[in-house]
């Protein structure tokens, strides 16, 4: 890769190491195979001033990355829960019909790389996949198969789950006319100050809480009807009536699962 296609992307973001992913992606993309090659690591390394051992490093944690090259179109069929549900299975086989090709190979013309990935975070509209960079979903074979078409004659296509990359400065959400209320201090507490989030009302239900019946709070949990945050969505209510019963030593474990419901 040229020089100046580095410098480029690498100023489009700025030379500071906590854009190292985005200038990678973007390489990525530009190499034309989806592939980082070490003498790109190695000049991107000198121009932003950093060891190469921290850009292998960077490398060897972000498994997306790659210095084999793939194809033009990186193909990532997401397999995790809710895609599962929603039938990613039928969509991953689907692809494999089409491109003629299985997970971690390629098209002979050098046009698509099919892989099996986790979640991407968007399984509002479950079944996914995501070309490159472009999140296509609520897939059908129908869909699919017009998506990758488009992506054969070289004209990308943009659906309801994909749009064109914009920049702004300006928060929009501001001027929204939704009523906020699990969200309402969004944008308003500083979330690295505990006294930014105490000025606003932060801990009062907790110390509420602290002066409360543990039959109160539960009565109060079930009178809610909140559900808990896992798949199931159980009411939270019962579920805590459950764990209070019995003598035995209980622990709270927070489950910092990153993709699946929980």
């Amino acid at each position: 890769m040229k020089t100046e296609m580095i410098s480029k992307t690498i100023n489009k973001y700025g030379n500071s190491r906590e854009h190292l992913m985005l200038i990678l992606r973007d390489l990525e993309t530009q190499s034309g195979k989806n592939v980082l090659e070490p003498a790109t690591l190695t000049e991107v390394a000198e121009q932003m001033n950093i060891p190469k051992s921290a850009v292998a490093g960077f490398l060897g944690f972000y498994t997306m990355f790659k210095k084999e090259p793939r194809a033009k179109y990186l193909i990532r069929v997401c397999k995790s829960g809710p895609c599962h549900v929603m039938g990613s299975t039928d969509i991953f086989h689907e692809v494999e019909k089409i491109l003629g090709i299985k997970p971690g190979e390629g098209t002979k013309d050098g046009m698509f790389f099919l892989e099996k990935c986790e979640c991407l975070g968007v399984c509002s509209v479950a079944p996914a996949m995501m070309v490159n960079y472009d999140i296509h979903g609520n897939l059908t074979a129908e869909s699919l198969k017009k998506i990758l078409d488009d992506y054969k004659k070289k004209e990308p296509v943009i659906g309801e789950a994909c749009g064109p990359e914009v920049e702004g400065k300006k928060c929009i959400i501001e001027g929204t006319k939704q009523t906020k209320r699990l969200l309402e201090n969004m944008g308003v507490v500083d979330p690295l100050s505990v006294d930014s989030y105490v000025a606003k009302g932060g801990f009062n239900a907790l110390k509420k809480a602290v002066t409360m019946d543990r039959g109160e709070i539960i009565q109060i949990m079930k009178d809610s009807g909140l559900r808990g945050r896992g798949g199931a969505g159980f009411p939270a209510g019962m579920k805590w009536s459950f764990v209070t019963k019995g003598d035995m030593q209980k622990y709270i474990i927070c489950n910092a699962d990153e993709g699946e419901p929980g």
